[in-house]
């Protein structure tokens, strides 16, 4: 049978119920226990307005049950017995709550909540995919500037945050947790302990049961996190298009909508293909080019000369050049010269009887002197 120093799983409260005493027995994150009275004056009843047999009203599943009923139910009067519960619903939810105190981004005031998923929370300005962030939109900030999770240091459960090598670095209350760029070792988070990162300061509220006032959720005051779910992003085009590129896509899509009917109304032959010589076409189309002919070998004088004749016995054949591997192929012209004139005086040819002639080679002479 039960005596009055027993505990009571209240299922409406989520905690066990003395009912002497009238205290509540709320498990809290660090595996102790907060007693707290009932608050509500309704949902218990003086001692002595009690009759015999009567129960307290709303004081768990036993005030359902009949008193003889009740007298068989097993009861212990420590309630740590409950504490890993029978189900998984009476094991506590671990919550952290970020309330801003300072902040040049973020409303004074709100509230951040972080669960205990694996991986923790991390805490930078820009967003990540596929990690959890609490988004601090400051140039102080780093990328990413830290992560809180819920881990066990020292055989000890409880919240802890680590810097992740930030440059301007992460206070907890107060003190800093390393040097710039150098990461740091995990730091328990108590409750209302203060984070600062920039110009923005959150208190930790640790509660293990409803929250207080200041961390109660209200709907202008939550501050989301970033899931780091992939954006979807519509196929861009671009801003501005030339109409000869526009007309370009057109036409090549005209022609592949007109070989595509081609190919597709186009009736089965039985006919053999015909080779096409294109080779044959393109010289028709672009005949090949001679090369030119060199010029015809200088004709020999019908008569031969004593010039001719004295070369002849030299060795030398009508249109070949003079010496043994080049010279001139045509020979020296003969010109009527003056009387008495050598070959390099000035006048020593003859000049012929038109007189435009005469005066155009007397003005070129003058000139030369």
């Amino acid at each position: 049978m039960s005596s009055t120093t027993d505990w009571v799983w209240d299922q409406s409260h989520g905690a066990y119920y003395h009912a002497e005493s009238g205290m509540l027995a709320v498990p809290n994150a660090s595996g102790s226990w907060d007693y707290t009275p009932l608050a509500d004056p309704r949902e218990r009843l003086p001692p002595e307005d009690k009759e015999e047999g009567e129960v307290d009203d709303d004081v768990g599943w036993g005030g359902l049950m009949e008193p003889e009923d009740l007298a068989k139910a097993q009861a212990y009067s420590d309630p740590s017995v409950y504490a890993y519960g029978a189900s998984p619903s009476q094991t506590a939810k671990h919550i952290l709550r970020l309330v801003v105190e300072k902040s040049s981004v973020l409303p004074v005031g709100g509230m951040a909540m972080i669960d205990a998923r694996e991986g923790g929370v991390h805490i930078g300005r820009d967003r990540q995919e596929g990690q959890a962030r609490l988004r601090v939109k400051e140039m102080e900030v780093s990328k990413t500037h830290a992560v809180v999770y819920w881990g066990k240091v020292e055989e000890e459960e409880g919240w802890l945050i680590v810097d992740l090598g930030s440059t301007h670095g992460t206070f907890l209350s107060q003190s800093r947790l390393s040097d710039a760029k150098s990461s740091s070792l995990p730091h328990p988070i108590r409750h209302l302990s203060t984070i600062s990162l920039g110009h923005t300061t959150f208190a930790a509220h640790i509660h293990p049961s409803w929250p207080c006032d200041q961390c109660q959720l209200k709907a202008d005051t939550e501050i989301r996190l970033d899931e780091g779910l992939p954006l979807e992003t519509p196929p861009s085009e671009p801003l501005f298009e030339s109409s000869g590129g526009k007309q370009m896509r057109e036409l090549k899509r005209k022609r592949e909508v007109a070989a595509l009917k081609e190919a597709l109304l186009a009736g089965p032959t039985d006919q053999p293909t015909v080779y096409q010589d294109r080779a044959a076409q393109r010289r028709r189309l672009h005949p090949e080019t001679r090369p030119a002919r060199s010029a015809s070998p200088p004709v020999a004088p019908p008569k031969p000369s004593f010039a001719a004749k004295l070369l002849a016995d030299q060795g030398w054949t009508p249109g070949t050049g003079l010496g043994r591997t080049a010279g001139r192929a045509e020979p020296i012209k003969v010109e009527m010269r003056m009387e008495k004139r050598g070959l390099g005086a000035v006048g020593a040819k003859a000049e012929s009887g038109d007189w435009r002639a005469q005066g155009k080679e007397r003005r070129y002479q003058e000139l030369r002197k």
